[in-house]
C-alpha cells in the first residue's frame, strides 16, 4: 500500500515521517524503565527474564514459552550467578 503524499513532506527541514518515527521511539521509551528494554518488543516479558536471572535459585527450573508456542529450557538457569551477568550484558549491547 502507497504512502499519503503528506507523509514525504519537509516540516523543520525533517520529514513528517521522521517525526512519527521519533515520537515513536519516545512513546516506546517512556513504556519501561530502560532505552535498552524497549528495544525488544516484548520489554515487560525481557524485564521478567531478567529479573528471574537475577533472583536466580538454583534448586528451581523454568520452561519459558515463546509466543509461537515452543517451549525452550533455560539453560541460562542452569548456569552460576557470573555468567547471568555475562549474558544480562549481552542481551542489553546487542540490539534487535
Amino acid at each position: 500500500m502507497p504512502q499519503p503524499t503528506w507523509l514525504n513532506q519537509v516540516f523543520n527541514g525533517t520529514t513528517i515521517m521522521d517525526h512519527v518515527r521519533e515520537l515513536k521511539r519516545i512513546t516506546r521509551n517512556q513504556e519501561f524503565n530502560s532505552a535498552a528494554k524497549a528495544k525488544f518488543r516484548g520489554g515487560m516479558l525481557v524485564n521478567e527474564f531478567l529479573q528471574n536471572m537475577e533472583d536466580f535459585n538454583s534448586n528451581k527450573s523454568t520452561l519459558n514459552a515463546k509466543i509461537d508456542g515452543m517451549c525452550m529450557s533455560p539453560t541460562i538457569g542452569q548456569m552460576q550467578k557470573n555468567q547471568s551477568e555475562q549474558i544480562r550484558g549481552y542481551i542489553f549491547n546487542h540490539r534487535v
